[in-house]
């Protein structure tokens, strides 16, 4: 899919993504961290990145895109949509990626990540997303996507591309501040997949 969004251009999924309609369940808790300007990290599962990289375009939130080829192509893509890039992953640039993170969240900034990105398991939290907000004080709020009919690739992350004109749900949870509840890596870790659990069962109603 990132491979095809580079070579066809966002112009492609444009058209596709504005033939979708949009409903949210539990936005008010974005928008209230957004007004306080306080810092926060948004999780999601990596199959759901493409609805909600199209739904929240616009806004510059700092994503983090692997240093793989495909991630060169998804990166064209988000920075045309406005969002600001971090290349690296867990298995390469991991450091410069944390220390970016950090940066942008003790500035009382918004970033997201896919913590079971870029190559799984799926469903499975790395570590990165809960340093970053165990050194931060940023709240967490997972959000997640559920689509009234989709494509999904064959991929490890079984990536969903929702069909012209599907319906699409987009849920959030209840923002978590992992530092202020006293949690380690360990239990953070928890608290992050518990958050992304939530999200999931909000989006599929």
């Amino acid at each position: 899919m990132a491979r095809t969004a580079g070579r066809l251009g966002a112009s492609f999924f444009e058209l596709l993504g504005r033939t979708w309609q949009f409903e949210t369940i539990g936005a008010d808790r974005l928008a209230a961290l957004r007004a306080e300007g306080a810092p926060r990290l948004l999780v999601l599962w990596h199959r759901d990145l493409l609805p909600l990289l199209w739904f929240h375009r616009g806004y510059p939130t700092t994503i983090v895109v692997s240093r793989s080829s495909d991630g060169g192509y998804l990166a064209q893509v988000a920075q045309k949509w406005a969002y600001n890039v971090i290349r690296g992953s867990s298995s390469s640039g991991g450091t410069s990626v944390l220390k970016g993170l950090i940066r942008v969240l003790e500035e009382g900034g918004e970033a997201a990540l896919a913590p079971d990105g870029p190559r799984g398991p799926a469903c499975r939290v790395k570590p990165g997303a809960v340093l970053a907000a165990l050194r931060t004080g940023a709240f967490v709020v997972a959000v997640a996507a559920w689509a009234s009919g989709a494509w999904r690739a064959g991929s490890w992350d079984r990536m969903v591309v929702p069909y012209p004109f599907a319906r699409i749900r987009i849920a959030y949870s209840r923002p978590v501040r992992l530092a202020a509840q006293g949690a380690d890596p360990a239990a953070g870790v928890g608290l992050v997949e518990a958050a992304l659990r939530e999200a999931v069962t909000l989006a599929r109603g």
